[in-house]
């Protein structure tokens, strides 16, 4: 096949690789002109109006170098299965290109825009050069005697039991949080997710009890890939039960989207353009939904949820604290801080006071630029991304034993999509919280590989 070389880019990209990527582009403008202003207003008239600005042709620059990332970053995960390539992969393909058309579809703070394509910038740079200077051959992870104590069977049966123990602790929190209910029912019916999610956060559920669950939702997925490979039925089963407990307790799209998206890549083969067509196809259904006029848009809400609501609200946190007082982590750190007499300057948590600020109610939870500059203002432009290569480093460091491509894939997604979605990764790793279990749940793990000579069962 013809290969096509963009100048500056080591690696080149077919043809059908430059095709695929120019449809996804174009579907996801297309429905942004149409459909995104229509279906939710607040994208016109919450500071986003459907206008471009004066980065215009800089926005639509950066969507096209954000695909080439996508392509060149898959390119290199296919030589060195190294995780971090994919997790900079999905970012840019979930949130970045959607992003950047956001700012070049709808009119948006020039301010704003800059930041978003400085914090873009150093991201992708900074890991760039992690990557130059990372040799996975290095660590105690990768040396012999290390593989070797995972390939014990007294420490596959060890590990076994801890695994069933994990998930059935999770299940028995699920269902206690629940009042002994498992249900997805809710899943097309936005006014019951919302009743759901309005009484989770009536009873305030303690992190303690919380934490897990979202640990969970992390690992249960890179479970299941595991869990088919070796044809182990009945803890697949119980993986999903446990995801449908979870959902019930604060009815988290996110749960059961993670989850089938560990369902969906263990039944396709390998393939570099795989996710992008499937991205694709997302678009087509959303596309299906609206002119069906269906009443849930239930794929759409998924889509928004991934892609658009985490921009959006990063815009918020931005222009809420170009005006307030930056808060420095403190509420983050409150229970360590707390010993020195150093609070936070607000009260209300901040994504529950960005929500009800801008959006009248629900929470705003974001990543990236938008937490970084809530924190550190302008600083954080620089200094979040290098937060970010600390947290990417050890999730390497972690996985660095798996070379199994699905488990590699849906570890990387849930990644992202977290790193999207929740607060400042390094900050977390000094807590009693959810990514200090994933880590260790992860370190635990024994060694898989595509091919089987290379592992023994690992579930």
């Amino acid at each position: 096949m013809r290969k096509i070389r963009f100048k500056g880019i080591k690696e080149s990209v077919t043809r059908k690789t430059v095709i695929w990527y120019t449809i996804l582009i174009a579907l996801t403008a297309f429905e942004f002109y149409t459909i995104y202003p229509e279906v939710y207003p607040y994208y016109q008239n919450k500071l986003f109006t459907l206008d471009a600005n004066a980065f215009f042709a800089i926005n639509w620059c950066c969507t096209v170098l954000s695909a080439i990332l996508c392509a060149r970053q898959m390119k290199k995960y296919q030589n060195t299965q190294i995780i971090s390539y994919l997790v900079m992969f999905y970012l840019n393909l979930i949130y970045y290109i959607p992003g950047f058309l956001m700012c070049a579809i709808y009119k948006t703070d020039e301010l704003y825009n800059l930041y978003y394509i400085l914090f873009w910038l150093f991201l992708n740079l900074l890991h760039a050069v992690m990557m130059y200077f990372y040799n996975p051959s290095k660590g105690p992870l990768r040396s012999d005697k290390y593989v070797r104590l995972n390939y014990n069977d007294s420490y596959k049966s060890k590990f076994n039991y801890f695994v069933i123990g994990f998930i059935l602790i999770v299940l028995g929190i699920s269902l206690v949080l629940s009042d002994l209910r498992i249900s997805i029912a809710s899943l097309l019916n936005q006014s019951a997710v919302l009743e759901i999610r309005a009484a989770a956060a009536e009873n305030n559920i303690h992190w303690l009890a919380w934490n897990p669950i979202l640990a969970a939702s992390m690992i249960l997925p890179v479970w299941f890939t595991l869990a088919q490979k070796r044809k182990k039925i009945w803890i697949s089963v119980l993986i999903v039960v446990t995801t449908c407990a979870m959902y019930s307790v604060s009815a988290n799209r996110m749960f059961l989207f993670l989850l089938l998206f560990a369902v969906v890549i263990t039944f396709f083969k390998d393939d570099d353009l795989l996710f992008v067509k499937c991205w694709v196809i997302v678009l087509a259904i959303i596309y299906l939904e609206y002119y069906l006029h269906s009443e849930s848009y239930t794929v759409l809400n998924v889509y928004r949820r991934l892609s658009l609501t985490p921009n959006s609200e990063s815009r918020f946190y931005i222009d809420f604290f170009s005006n307030n007082e930056l808060d420095w982590a403190r509420q983050l750190l409150e229970r360590w801080l707390i010993i020195f007499g150093i609070k936070s300057p607000y009260s209300v948590r901040i994504p529950a006071m960005i929500g009800q600020y801008y959006l009248g109610g629900s929470n705003c939870n974001t990543g990236l630029l938008g937490y970084c500059y809530g924190n550190y203002g302008i600083f954080g432009i620089i200094f979040g991304p290098f937060l970010y290569m600390i947290s990417f480093f050890l999730l390497n460091k972690v996985t660095n034993k798996i070379r199994y491509n699905k488990t590699l894939h849906c570890a990387a997604i849930v990644y992202a999509v977290m790193v999207t979605n929740d607060y400042g990764w390094a900050e977390y790793l000094i807590l009693p919280s959810f990514l200090l279990i994933y880590y260790i749940l992860l370190f635990l793990m024994p060694p898989v590989a595509d091919d089987e000579k290379q592992q023994e069962d690992s579930l």
